[in-house]
């Protein structure tokens, strides 16, 4: 965890944010990381799905989630957006929550990108 330390500054992943989170136990670090992972593809989906049925209530709840997910491994963008999206939920257009959705998406894939490199396994989420 050291090597993703040095690049805090430049990373989608506060790693020493998520380092003190865990109490310094990188073990907790990969099974929190791993349970990201396996679970905000899936509400990333979800939420598209939610915001293109103009469902408000799920879409907040989704957005709210992966806010939450994101935080919970210092991905501090990811949050951001998904916060946005959980307040524009009721008063945005579906193409401008759509767009904040790719934007989302993006990051996620950036994130993704960031824990290959440290051998956290992404590509079957």
């Amino acid at each position: 965890m050291a090597t993703a330390t040095a690049l805090n500054h430049s990373s989608p992943i506060e790693c020493n944010e998520l380092l003190e989170r865990c109490l310094g136990n990188e073990t907790l670090v990969l099974r929190v990381l791993k349970k990201f992972v396996d679970q905000v593809g899936t509400d990333l989906d979800l939420l598209v799905s939610a915001i293109a049925g103009r469902d408000v209530t799920e879409s907040i709840r989704l957005a709210h989630k992966v806010r939450g997910t994101s935080l919970s491994v210092s991905a501090l963008e990811m949050s951001k957006i998904a916060h946005d999206i959980e307040l524009r939920a009721e008063t945005a257009n579906e193409a401008d929550l759509l767009k904040l959705t790719v934007n989302l998406a993006k990051e996620r894939s950036r994130v993704f990108d960031f824990l290959d490199t440290f051998c956290i396994a992404t590509k079957d989420a």
